[in-house]
């Protein structure tokens, strides 16, 4: 996601606001708190907003099975095959506008071929996100999707949008699986205007997180700029959360060469929560 507008960090180095390539993850000086990545992202001038992509959000190739609005009640599955094969939800990130490139409308794909009804939203003003806005689309994707077997997917800020709502007890069905892949941290939330009513708040409980699915799981890296300290001090080990540790995958998205995760589809169509979730084949 690109670099925050107006960053109440302190400045990077030559006195501009970094620019975020989209094909490799930032540079962070020593002691500054990064921005988080963009899926497409613009370079920022100073004090100017984030340019936007031209046209329309992407859209899967005419050969792919098509993304799923984000109008409530649409569904890739309808009827006994939806409720037997287990509905999913994906949630996107601060700026990320579901590119082709990302493993979210990857699996997306996957998963609506094999039968299952998956949502994937666009949620509103994605680099100006709303967290009152992101909730009440929340809400309303949750009460559309099919049971018993909801099963949520949840990328960087999507993960802060899921542990807002826990924490609010604004959860309206029962979840049985939820994952979260490389939550920013709280310092680094805080650190972006933007964003910074994200940031997990100080009373959210493992209770919390407990109540809201039957089993939550947590995946990083061990050099996420985003999550300095680490996925299991930032959020594993404080709410009682499993934590998988992978090596050398920066953030898990475009620019750390997250498209196709074949471990991550497997665990989806698994019935077991421990089913592994690897690092993607090189490509």
């Amino acid at each position: 996601m690109p670099a925050a507008v107006r960053p109440v960090t302190p400045s990077l180095p030559s006195g501009t606001p970094p620019s975020l390539p989209s094909d490799t993850p930032p540079s962070l000086p020593s002691g500054a708190p990064p921005s988080l990545p963009s899926d497409t992202p613009p370079s920022l001038p100073s004090g100017a907003p984030p340019s936007l992509p031209s046209g329309a959000p992407p859209s899967l190739p005419s050969s792919a099975p098509p993304i799923i609005p984000s109008a409530p009640g649409t569904s890739s599955a309808s009827g006994s095959a939806a409720l037997n094969a287990g509905s999913f939800l994906l949630l996107h990130g601060w700026q990320n506008r579901r590119p082709p490139a990302h493993w979210q409308h990857w699996l997306a794909g996957e998963l609506t071929v094999r039968g299952h009804a998956v949502a994937y939203p666009q949620f509103p003003d994605p680099d100006y996100p709303d967290l009152d806005a992101w909730l009440t689309e929340l809400r309303a994707q949750l009460t559309a999707q099919p049971g018993p077997r909801r099963t949520l997917l949840c990328h960087s800020l999507g993960c802060l949008l899921w542990l807002n709502a826990v924490a609010r007890s604004a959860v309206p069905l029962p979840v049985d699986r939820v994952l979260l892949v490389a939550p920013p941290s709280r310092e680094v939330t805080l650190s972006h205007a933007e964003i910074a009513a994200f940031a997990t708040p100080e009373s959210l409980t493992a209770e919390h997180v407990r109540a809201a699915a039957r089993y939550t799981g947590l995946f990083g890296t061990d050099n996420d700029p985003y999550c300095p300290d680490g996925p299991t001090a930032a959020y594993g080990d404080p709410l009682a959360i499993p934590t998988t540790v992978l090596p050398g995958a920066e953030h898990l998205n475009v620019d750390s060469g997250y498209g196709p995760w074949p471990s991550l589809l497997d665990w989806c169509l698994s019935h077991d929560d421990n089913h592994p979730i690897t690092l993607r084949p090189a490509s």
